[in-house]
C-alpha cells in the first residue's frame, strides 16, 4: 500500500519534524526526518489494585533520571519560552503495532528553578485536537505562573498522520459536505464519507486503529519506563484524557492521582461529543467577541451576537474558516491584540464570502481527530438519527452546530472497535476547565470531566474552574497554578475552586 512505500522511501524517523515539535504539514503523509534511535517497552505488567500511596510516597522527583532517558534540545519548539522556565526533549519509539514500524515520538520535559526537581513529574498525555507545541506552551506557562511541580509532555502518535494521508483529504471531504448541506441519507453524502474511510484505512492497513486510547496508552508505559516512574501522577489535555484513563485502569498501581486540564468526552456515544463541542464553540465565540468589545480590541464595530457568524456554511472557503476559527478560539485569549484583530478579520471576511487570502492554513487536526475519534466512539448514530442530530444542533448552535454535525457522518464507515470496559483505581482526581466556552470539551468540562471520572471509579474528582474560554484552563494565571500545586499537596484537602479570568 502507498502508505508502506511513503514509510520505507522517507526512512522512518521522526514524526513531523526533527526536534520536539510538529514540522510543516505538507510533507508526505506518517513522513518522518531526522530522528533519534531510542529503545522502547511496549509491555506492561498487570498486578491486583491496592490502596493508593500518600504523596509523600511517590516515586523520587527528576533527580533519579538516569542516562537512559537521554533527554536534550527540543530544536523544533521555537516558541519564546517564559522567563527561566526550561524545556528538554527526549526522543522514543511508539508502543504496540507501530513499534515495529522505526518512527519516533517525543516527550518534552518543562520545569522552571521554583520546580521542585526532587519531585516527579506531573505526566501530561497530549492529544489529537491540540499540537503538542500548543500543550507543551500551556504548561510552560503554568510552572511561570508559579506551577510548583516539573511536567512531562508526551507527544500524541496521532502527530505521525499528515493531512495528505487520506484521499481525499479529510478537510476537504469535510468542507464539501458542509457547504452543499445534504442530509446524512443523500446518497452522495453517504458515498463522500465511504470514500474517505477508505482512503484512510488503504493509506494505513492493519495500523488504523492503532491510533486511538489503547495505542496511545502504551506510550505512557514507554515512557514511564524511560524515567524510572513507578508510581506517579498523570494526566491528560483535551482528548489526552482516553490514554491516560486507558492507562491508568490497565495500571491501577502505577497511578497515585491524575489531573486533566480541558478533558473531552470519553464514553462511547460520538453524539454526546459532537453536542458539547458545538456548544462550546459557539459559546466561546460569543465570549470572544464580548470580551474584543469590552478592551476595544478591534478596528470595527462587534457584533453583540454571531449574526455576521452565521453565512459561513454557505462555502468551502467559509467553512474552512469557520473551523480554523473554532480551533484557534482555544487559545486567542492569551494573545496579542493584534493577532485577535486578525482573527476577527477572518471570521468577518468569511462570513461575507471573501475569506482573507491564505488566512486558512490546511491543518492536520482534522485527518488526526478523525483517526482518533472514530476509533475511539464506538457508538455511531444512524443516519435516520444522525439527520434528527443535524436539524437540532443546527438550530440550537446556528455558528457551528450543523457543520459539526454533518462532519460525523465521517466516522459511519470507520471499522468499529469493541468499547473496553474502564475502572478506574480508587485514586484522587483533579479536572480543570474554562466555563466561557471550551471548542473542543464543551460547556463546563471540569464538572462534566469530574462527574464522568467519579462515575468510572476515581475517589472523588474535584473541578477547578477558570473563568475564560478556550481549551486549556492549566497557564491562565496564579490561581489554577496554585489549585493545582494544592492538590498534588494533598489532595485529601482540596476543594473545588472557581478562579477568575
Amino acid at each position: 500500500m502507498r502508505f508502506f512505500r511513503v514509510l520505507t522511501a522517507i526512512g522512518l524517523t521522526a514524526a513531523l519534524a526533527a526536534g520536539c515539535a510538529p514540522g510543516p504539514s505538507s510533507g508526505p503523509p506518517l513522513a518522518v526526518v531526522d530522528g533519534h534511535e531510542s529503545t522502547s517497552n511496549d509491555g506492561s505488567d498487570e498486578s491486583p489494585s491496592e490502596p493508593p500511596p500518600a504523596p509523600e510516597s511517590w516515586s523520587e522527583g527528576l533527580s533519579r533520571i538516569g542516562e537512559d532517558a537521554r533527554f536534550g534540545e527540543c530544536r523544533y519548539l521555537d516558541s519564546d519560552l517564559p522567563a527561566d522556565v526550561t524545556r528538554e526533549c527526549l526522543s522514543f519509539s511508539p508502543g504496540g503495532a507501530l513499534a515495529s514500524e522505526g518512527k519516533e515520538l517525543y516527550a518534552a520535559l518543562v520545569t522552571s528553578p521554583e520546580a521542585d526537581r526532587t519531585k516527579p513529574p506531573l505526566v501530561i498525555a497530549s492529544g489529537a485536537d491540540r499540537s503538542f507545541s500548543a500543550v507543551v506552551d500551556t504548561w510552560a506557562r503554568a510552572l511561570a505562573d508559579g506551577l510548583s511541580w516539573p511536567v512531562v509532555v508526551i507527544e500524541s502518535r496521532t502527530q505521525l498522520i499528515g493531512h495528505d494521508t487520506c484521499q481525499p483529504p479529510v478537510d476537504v471531504a469535510g468542507d464539501e459536505l458542509v457547504a452543499a448541506d445534504a442530509a446524512p441519507t443523500d446518497p452522495e453524502t453517504r458515498r463522500t464519507a465511504t470514500e474517505v474511510a477508505r482512503g484512510c484505512q488503504d493509506a494505513t492497513g492493519e495500523l488504523a486503529l492503532e491510533f486511538g486510547a489503547r495505542g496511545s496508552a502504551a506510550d505512557i508505559d514507554i515512557v514511564a519506563d524511560r524515567l524510572g516512574l513507578e508510581n506517579f501522577v498523570l494526566g491528560g489535555a483535551g482528548s489526552g484524557i482516553r490514554p491516560a484513563l486507558r492507562y491508568a485502569a490497565d495500571n491501577p498501581d502505577s497511578v497515585a492521582a491524575m489531573v486533566a486540564d480541558s478533558p473531552t468526552n470519553f464514553g462511547g456515544d460520538l453524539t454526546e461529543q459532537v453536542s458539547a463541542q458545538a456548544e462550546g464553540a459557539q459559546m466561546a465565540l460569543g465570549s470572544w467577541a464580548g470580551q474584543c468589545e469590552a478592551t476595544d480590541c478591534l478596528s470595527g464595530p462587534v457584533p453583540s451576537s454571531t449574526t455576521p457568524f452565521e453565512n459561513f456554511e454557505s462555502s468551502p472557503a467559509g467553512a474552512a474558516a469557520l473551523r480554523y476559527g473554532a480551533s484557534a478560539l482555544s487559545g486567542v485569549q492569551n494573545s496579542e491584540p493584534d493577532d485577535r484583530k486578525r482573527m476577527f478579520e477572518l471570521f468577518a471576511g468569511a462570513a461575507s464570502g471573501n475569506p482573507p487570502r491564505g488566512a486558512v492554513p490546511t491543518s492536520d487536526i482534522g485527518t488526526r481527530e478523525l483517526f482518533s475519534t472514530c476509533t475511539d466512539f464506538p457508538v455511531r448514530a444512524s443516519t435516520e438519527d444522525r439527520g434528527a442530530m443535524t436539524d437540532d444542533l443546527g438550530e440550537r448552535f446556528p455558528t457551528f452546530g450543523r457543520s459539526m454535525a454533518i462532519r460525523t457522518g465521517l466516522c459511519n464507515d470507520w471499522p468499529v472497535v469493541d468499547a473496553e470496559p474502564l475502572t478506574l483505581p480508587q485514586i484522587p482526581a483533579l479536572v480543570l476547565g474554562t466555563t466561557g466556552g471550551d471548542p473542543l470539551a464543551g460547556r463546563d468540562p471540569a464538572g462534566t470531566g469530574s462527574a464522568a471520572l467519579t462515575a468510572a471509579g476515581a475517589a472523588g474528582a474535584i473541578p477547578l474552574r477558570y473563568g475564560g474560554f478556550g481549551s486549556a484552563a492549566a497557564g491562565t494565571g496564579e490561581c489554577i497554578a496554585e489549585g493545582i500545586n494544592a492538590f498534588l499537596v494533598d489532595p485529601a484537602a482540596t476543594e473545588p475552586t472557581a478562579c477568575p479570568a
